[in-house]
């Protein structure tokens, strides 16, 4: 079967965040804008970026309190210091203190507001979407009673969609990779919840960030029949900086040292797409070039398919796929064409500078 493969590499703007009708707009203009880019007779599967719904917990509530801010920091301060009867009894309902009292505050409509926004759009267009992620709470939903949250925790969460709008299932980031995540106090979701959803272009696996550089999990996914990897990605390293430690950049990291030569020779994960967050808002400032690759690539064809042209700007990164026909190399052809170190070393930990 035929596919499009979408990164859909989004820029971070406070203004998309004024009110949850101003973020189901901005979405949804640049869903349509990738379904305009992609071959509209075949299906399509769009992926979203990292940390996209974070601040769908704030601002659409805080906006004023919260423009003209210098960090992220401050402007939370600048909340609390206004709505601390309020922050102050989430605190003790939830037995939390800090920036996950403010995600908890209004998470679940968030929440709600966040994955209907994703639904309608998969439904709208026709298409397959991992929604980002966003940092909410999880929540319960039965008949004949009002969801709600469960427990205190607050996660760093990707939904997948169906076209039909219908969630697939919800991947929870696993690793909190910086000091900034650390600071988000997201809990950390098990490996034993890392599973591929089976869909009618066959089974997608979702594997937030970092969480895509390591081997266990890109075993588990593999091992679990996976044809398909969506990594929704938030790198707040400059782009052409160095990583900590080592003479390699940022993109030679992602894009030498990652994605594409950890799914050579794996036997199911056929492709992988990853969407990166860029721009800025207060002190966060994220950069990064989205691609789409696949495993086990002819000499004629590089394992990068499609590679977006700028890692600051908002830009869709396509690719037309064949799905169901993997044939990998074998270990001596991928070899003479370099794509497989012969030792290859497969978990590389990555920090953020």
């Amino acid at each position: 079967m035929r596919v499009n493969l979408v990164a859909v590499q989004t820029r971070l703007e406070l203004e998309r965040y004024r009110s949850f009708a101003a973020f189901r707009s901005a979405m949804s203009s640049l869903a349509q804008k990738a379904c305009r880019t992609a071959d509209p007779r075949l299906p399509s599967v769009l992926v979203f970026p990292e940390g996209l719904g974070l601040f769908l917990s704030l601002a659409p509530y805080y906006y004023e309190m919260m423009s003209g801010a210098a960090t992220v920091t401050s402007a939370i301060w600048r909340v609390g210091l206004r709505k601390w009867p309020s922050l102050l009894l989430t605190a003790a309902r939830y037995r939390t203190a800090g920036l996950r009292t403010a995600l908890l505050e209004h998470g679940l409509e968030a929440r709600e507001a966040y994955f209907d926004t994703f639904a309608q759009i998969a439904r709208q267009e026709g298409v397959y979407i991992v929604g980002g992620t966003g940092f909410f709470p999880d929540v319960v939903k039965r008949p004949l009673k009002r969801p709600r949250v469960a427990g205190r925790e607050v996660n760093n969460v990707a939904p997948l969609f169906a076209a039909s709008g219908t969630l697939l299932l919800q991947s929870r980031k696993l690793n909190r990779a910086s000091r900034w995540e650390r600071r988000f106090a997201f809990a950390e979701g098990s490996a034993a919840e890392l599973y591929p959803a089976q869909t009618a272009v066959g089974r997608i696996g979702v594997l937030v960030c970092h969480d895509s550089l390591r081997e266990r999990n890109l075993e588990r996914l593999d091992a679990l029949g996976t044809e398909v990897l969506a990594v929704p990605a938030y790198n707040l390293a400059p782009w052409l900086s160095t990583v900590r430690g080592t003479q390699i950049t940022q993109e030679a990291a992602w894009l030498d040292r990652g994605l594409p030569r950890l799914i050579a020779g794996r036997e199911n994960i056929q492709y992988a797409v990853c969407s990166m967050l860029v721009g800025s808002i207060f002190d966060l400032r994220s950069e990064g070039r989205s691609f789409i690759c696949q495993n086990g690539v002819e000499a004629s064809r590089p394992p990068v398919l499609a590679l977006a042209s700028s890692f600051t700007e908002e830009e869709v990164v396509v690719a037309q796929v064949e799905l169901g026909t993997h044939v990998l190399l074998n270990t001596e052809s991928q070899l003479a064409l370099g794509s497989v170190p012969r030792h290859p070393r497969r978990d590389i930990p990555l920090r953020v500078n």
